[in-house]
């Protein structure tokens, strides 16, 4: 009678929070940047946003986040 919690994978929540995530990651690569004075240079804001969501859902989240977002971009 032991209340063992088996390791099925992610949670709902870690896969809602992936493709919410990557989708928002994408759209702010893609179309919002701060330009600098420096020629071709520009601050993207996207890895901020890859910062903050691997702090909140752990460094797997956010791994999946980053790779989805580059890809798709």
């Amino acid at each position: 009678m032991h209340n063992q919690k088996k390791n099925q994978g992610f949670s709902v929540k870690s896969v809602v929070a992936t493709g919410i995530g990557a989708a928002v990651f994408f759209v702010l690569m893609k179309f919002i940047a701060i330009p600098t004075g420096v020629p071709n240079t520009t601050i993207n804001v996207a890895e901020g946003w890859l910062a903050l969501i691997a702090g909140l859902f752990g460094p797997v989240v956010g791994l999946l986040v980053g790779l989805i977002g580059h890809t798709l971009n």
